[in-house]
C-alpha cells in the first residue's frame, strides 16, 4: 500500500475506519454533511485495490453532486494515477447517462443525444417559445406562466409516445407468431 494513503487512514475516526474496512460485500454509506464521507468512500475503494478485495473495473461509486464526484475522482488519481479510470465515480444522473450513451443503439437511441435539465429545458422554452406554432397554448401577456405547463404537457406526451412505441413492438412481435 502507498505510504500516503497507509497514514491518510490514521486520521479516521472509528465509524470511518469500520466502513473503510468492512469486507461483506456493498456498503451503503449514509452521513450528514461535513461528516467525511467523500474521505471514507475513497479510501475504502483504495483499500479494496490495494488488498485486492476487487479490481478497479468491479468499483462503481456513486453519490448526488459532482463536486463529491470531482473530488472523489481526485482522490483515488492522488494516489492511484494508473487505473483510477476504471473505477465507476459518477452521480447518479452521470452514471444513468453512461448506461444510455454506452446502449443507445439498443434502446433505439443516437449515441449524440442530449439530456436537459429542467431549467435548461425551460430557458431553451422561453427563448423559442414564439417561434413555435401555438395556436391555442400561444401565451400573449406572460408567457413564463405557461412555460411550466407546456413542458409537463410536452412530458407526457414523450411518455405516451414511448409507450405506445412499446405496444406496436409487442403487437408485431405477437403477430409474427
Amino acid at each position: 500500500m502507498n505510504d500516503e494513503f497507509l497514514k491518510s487512514l490514521e486520521s479516521l475516526n472509528p465509524a470511518q475506519s469500520a466502513a473503510v474496512f468492512h469486507d461483506l460485500g456493498p456498503l451503503l454509506i449514509v452521513a450528514g454533511a461535513g461528516t467525511g464521507k467523500t474521505k471514507v468512500i475513497t479510501s475504502r475503494i483504495l483499500n479494496l485495490i490495494n488488498t485486492e478485495k476487487a479490481k478497479p473495473s468491479e468499483i462503481l461509486a456513486l453519490t448526488f453532486t459532482e463536486k463529491a464526484a470531482k473530488e472523489m475522482v481526485e482522490r483515488v488519481d492522488m494516489y492511484m494515477p494508473l487505473s483510477h479510470d476504471e473505477v465507476w465515480i459518477k452521480t447518479f444522473h452521470g452514471f444513468a447517462e453512461k448506461i444510455l450513451r454506452e446502449q443507445a443503439a439498443v434502446l433505439g437511441l443516437k449515441s449524440d443525444y442530449k439530456v436537459h435539465a429542467k431549467l435548461d429545458q425551460w430557458i431553451f422554452f422561453k427563448k423559442h417559445l414564439f417561434e413555435f406554432e401555438l395556436n391555442h397554448f400561444l401565451p400573449l401577456s406572460t408567457p413564463n406562466i405557461h412555460i411550466d405547463k407546456l413542458l409537463e404537457h410536452f412530458g407526457r406526451m414523450r411518455r405516451n409516445i414511448f409507450r405506445l412505441r412499446n405496444i406496436s413492438r409487442m403487437q408485431r412481435r405477437i403477430l409474427s407468431l
